[in-house]
């Protein structure tokens, strides 16, 4: 048996989130029952708790498609993987794909699952592209 390492996780997070598999027990048993998460420090409240962050997680699929996703670099430690990448998706009502850097910092507790997530993001280099978008 091959051994799941906190990269492995965090990866398997993101490849959910890019084939939009986001209603399946397997999203939900990537995460503690405590988790919190912050998809934008630091104006995003902090969801917490695993139910809540699945469900946060199916509400912002419907606001986009097409997640893909670009790791520039991984740095990891038994308990946290940082991982700097280029996400992009498609919005409604358009075919263009708004691109931007980010920051995801994971933190995992010894069984593997992520007990924090947070994403740093610049909003004007989201806002630049979306100008005019409905």
């Amino acid at each position: 048996m091959t051994a799941v390492t906190p990269t492995d996780t965090v990866r398997a997070l993101l490849d959910l989130l890019a084939r939009g598999a986001v209603h399946g027990p397997e999203l939900a048993g990537l995460f503690a029952a405590d988790v919190e998460y912050c998809y934008h420090v630091p104006t995003a409240p902090v969801v917490r708790g695993r139910e809540a962050v699945v469900a946060e997680l199916r509400t912002q699929t419907t606001h986009y498609s097409e997640f893909r996703y670009d790791v520039r670099s991984v740095t990891t430690t038994p308990e946290r993987v940082v991982v700097e990448r280029a996400d992009s998706f498609v919005l409604p009502g358009r075919t263009d794909r708004v691109g931007f850097p980010v920051v995801g910092v994971f933190d995992l507790a010894a069984d593997g699952t992520i007990t924090g997530w947070r994403e740093y993001w610049d909003t004007r280099t989201f806002a630049a592209q979306t100008r005019g978008a409905s």
